[in-house]
């Protein structure tokens, strides 16, 4: 039978859940490099990874890639036109034929994964984007037909002509690894009616205590 204190500690395990607890997933070989012709008009530092959509319309995979002239856009690029090249090729699912497809000016102070952004939809197309701001952090959003999304994030360096602190996430099942913020400890959260349960069962062994 458990002690009061070991029946505590596994109802509280019971009730907690990590604020981490999430889906997102980390694409691999995560990189900054540039997007050549014709994706956009002059080579751009492009933000990218191994993970690729296939054309609604069929055919290879395009590597989904955020990048930066005057305007930040998003694109999908075949490994040729990448420099570095892309790593591998991790799909995830068919392009939603540009009906999620954005792309969004997160100001500068902006620290989250994208998964938060609230652009219309869609907001850019056909490499078409938005006015570029030094400093900015830009998040781009493509979803797929199974209804999941590929998120990437960066900040604008325009002395350095590179991004800084890239990320590309997803949510499809199975890609990459799960995403873990770093240097963050989880913080266990106990939901209230767990709080009121722990409650009436700590107040139910000081009661039996006294009567002792």
């Amino acid at each position: 039978m458990l002690k009061p204190s070991a029946l505590i500690v596994a109802l509280f395990a019971m009730f907690s859940t990590s604020v981490l607890a999430q889906d997102l997933r980390v694409c691999p070989n995560v990189q900054v490099g540039e997007v050549a012709p014709p994706a956009f008009v002059s080579s751009a530092p492009s933000i990218y990874s191994d993970c690729n959509m296939e054309p609604v319309d069929g055919g290879d995979g395009l590597h989904v890639f955020m990048a930066f002239d005057n305007l930040v856009g998003m694109e999908g690029g075949f490994p040729g036109e990448f420099d570095p090249t892309p790593v591998g090729d991790v799909p995830i699912g068919t392009e939603y034929d540009g009906l999620d497809f954005v792309v969004e000016d997160m100001g500068p102070n902006y620290t989250g994964t994208c998964n938060d952004m609230v652009a219309s939809i869609p907001t850019v197309t056909n490499g078409i984007g938005i006015p570029r701001v030094d400093g900015n952090v830009y998040c781009a959003r493509i979803s797929n037909i199974e209804g999941n999304q590929l998120w990437l994030r960066g900040t604008v360096d325009v002395a350095g002509n590179t991004w800084k602190d890239p990320i590309v996430l997803t949510n499809q099942p199975g890609v990459g690894t799960p995403y873990r913020p770093a240097s963050t400890v989880p913080v266990p959260v106990l939901p209230f009616w767990g709080l009121l349960s722990l409650a009436g069962l700590i107040g139910l062994f000081g009661f039996r205590k006294l009567r002792a």
